[in-house]
């Protein structure tokens, strides 16, 4: 078992439908080994973050977006 929030999975959520990512934010950090750092409505929100930050270990993306789609950004 992972002790410290160093050795957790890091993963970032990306959607553009909020009650989704409000309950999958949830359900994710339910788990002590995974967490959810990052909550993110777009693609150009991602795509800012991961210019600023490291990324993260997981990045779950909606592939159907307004504006850019996931698979755009992949």
């Amino acid at each position: 078992m992972l002790n410290s929030e160093r050795e957790q999975i890091k993963v970032w959520l990306v959607d553009d439908e909020e009650p989704f990512r409000v309950v999958l934010d949830a359900a994710i950090n339910q788990s002590e080994t995974v967490k959810c750092t990052k909550c993110l409505s777009n693609a150009k929100q991602l795509l800012e973050s991961l210019r600023k930050e490291a990324a993260p270990h997981v990045i779950l993306l909606d592939i159907h977006m307004p504006g850019m789609s996931g698979v755009e950004v992949i």
